[in-house]
């Protein structure tokens, strides 16, 4: 995705709130890192539905953008 009309575009279709995007841009540092996490997800899931697509991404975003670590990652000690 290039373009801020792409990113709306994907909020929008994929029911993604901006408060969730928002947490997620925060916690990847800034908006091109948020962005190829997000495509990184979709890549995971490109084989399934479209429905179940926006379902793992919406899951994904609540639970990795709200931590910087991620949800149950192990610390690095």
């Amino acid at each position: 995705m290039d373009s801020e009309q792409d990113l709306s575009r994907m909020l929008m279709g994929f029911s993604i709130s901006e408060e969730s995007w928002l947490d997620l841009v925060k916690s990847k540092w800034n908006l091109q890192k948020a962005m190829a996490w997000a495509n990184a997800r979709l890549q995971e899931v490109e084989t399934l539905s479209t429905e179940t697509q926006k379902a793992y991404l919406r899951v994904m975003i609540t639970l990795y953008g709200s931590s910087p670590k991620g949800v149950g990652m192990a610390e690095a000690n």
